[in-house]
């Protein structure tokens, strides 16, 4: 038997997702509360207990480690590496942005996913989706001018995924650029935890890092 939990408390809304053999068992969403936060660990033994399961048959774990919320990211890391140090099972993070991606339904071309970051700044990354999803760029943090600077440089088509409260693109106007709203849902991210922790050769809980936040900069 298997029992995977992925962890999502660095991008709105915050959630949790717990699999039995790759299938969904628990799947738990919302808008930011710091009673979600706080009692997570409660919550996610509370939904094990409720399906007869221990907390303690957790076999492997999955965390959004950011960018996003400086005490969500913090609170959802901690946890799942305490968690990961206690049990002895394997642990990996996904960026925000690669977590946003993996959900995307995209034709075989580019996608850009887009997402808040602080005033007048959004979190930026290429991901090509030929064949199989797969970055082209890095994960930068640049102005909305800059942003569109870029769209404006595209002549093919491009498929933007604006994370949840990203406004600013309203009156952006490029016959190439096709807008769509996207935000983190944990029950979709299985089989990619499930990838990461097959290829990784670093599945320890002293592997996993915070990732608060890129320097501003642009380019691929």
């Amino acid at each position: 038997m298997s029992l995977t939990l992925i962890i999502n408390t660095a991008v709105e809304p915050f959630g949790f997702s717990l699999f039995l053999n790759d299938r969904v068992l628990v799947s738990i969403k919302q808008s930011f509360s710091r009673s979600f936060s706080e009692s997570l660990l409660g919550l996610i033994d509370f939904h094990c207990q409720e399906n007869g399961l221990s907390i303690s048959k957790i076999s492997a774990i999955g965390v959004v480690n950011g960018p996003g919320s400086y005490t969500g990211i913090r609170i959802g890391v901690s946890y799942a590496k305490s968690l990961a140090m206690t049990l002895g099972c394997p642990v990996v993070a996904i960026s925000s942005l690669e977590a946003l991606a993996y959900q995307c339904v995209v034709r075989e071309r580019l996608g850009a996913i887009v997402m808040p970051a602080r005033p007048s700044y959004v979190y930026f990354q290429l991901f090509n989706y030929t064949n199989e999803m797969h970055p082209v760029s890095e994960l930068m943090m640049i102005s909305y001018e800059q942003c569109t600077a870029i769209f404006d440089e595209f002549e093919s088509p491009l498929d933007v995924y604006l994370a949840t409260k990203v406004d600013g693109f309203e009156l952006y106007e490029n016959p190439w650029i096709y807008f769509f709203s996207i935000d983190i849902d944990c029950s979709k991210l299985g089989a990619l935890i499930n990838q990461k922790i097959e290829v990784s050769s670093e599945t320890s809980y002293q592997n996993i890092a915070l990732n608060y936040i890129c320097e501003p900069k642009i380019g691929a």
